[in-house]
Formats: C-alpha cells, sequence, structure tokens
C-alpha cells in the first residue's frame, strides 16, 4: 500500500506540474519495493527444477511491459493526455486485481521478538 501511494503521488505531482525529477523519484521507488516481492514469490509459486524458468519469463515479461507500456503511453498521451492516464489507471486497476496472485502467508514474521533481543546489544 505505502510503495502504491508514493508512485501516485509521483504521478500527482507529475501532472500538477512539479519537478518532474522529484515525481520520477517517487515512483521509482514506488517500483523499487516490488522487485523482492516479484523475485520472492517465484519459490511459492514454482518447483526447484522450475524456478530458472520462471524467473526468466517473469524477467523477460517485466521488460516487455517496459518497452509496450512506453512505446503505447507516448502514441497515445501524444493523442489525448487524458486518454493516457484513463488507459494506465485502469490497466494498473485490471492488473492488480485480476492477475496478481494472492498466496497464504508460509512463513509467520518473527520481526518484534528478533527486535527485542537486539536492543540490549544496541543500547
Amino acid at each position: 500500500m505505502f510503495a502504491n501511494s508514493l508512485k501516485l503521488l509521483g504521478v500527482l505531482l507529475i501532472v500538477f506540474g512539479f519537478n518532474p525529477f522529484v515525481g520520477y523519484t517517487l515512483v521509482g521507488i514506488g517500483v523499487a519495493a516490488y522487485s523482492p516481492a516479484k523475485y520472492g514469490i517465484l519459490t511459492e509459486l514454482t518447483a526447484g527444477d522450475k524456478l530458472v524458468k520462471a524467473n526468466g519469463m517473469v524477467e523477460s515479461s517485466t521488460i516487455a511491459a517496459i518497452l509496450l507500456g512506453s512505446v503505447s503511453g507516448g502514441v497515445l498521451a501524444d493523442w489525448s493526455l487524458t486518454a493516457a492516464l484513463v488507459a494506465c489507471a485502469l490497466t494498473y486497476a485490471v492488473a492488480a486485481n485480476l492477475f496478481i496472485p494472492t498466496l497464504a502467508a508460509s512463513r509467520r514474521c518473527h520481526a518484534a521478538p528478533l527486535f527485542q533481543r537486539l536492543q540490549p546489544a544496541m543500547a
């Protein structure tokens, strides 16, 4: 949720005429938050013998999406900026709701007890 909020804030900054560097930086930070999750979910979805192929498919589809989005977004924005923003929002909503699998947690996070054990060492 936090990463999506950063991306939305970055896009809004660009749309409303603020410094594009700041907007792209926020979008980039939001996108970077997904990289560990993108590769981490592969071990949950595939077996060990198919992991290399799955990693290749994820990487190649990521590159294809970047290229296709850049070209089609540029063409669409040249035609109508409003249509480009609506198409982007719809694509994002459809992808987020239909194509991202939901999985049960495979392990419970025990970060709080670990942090409590580290507190005396940090003092």
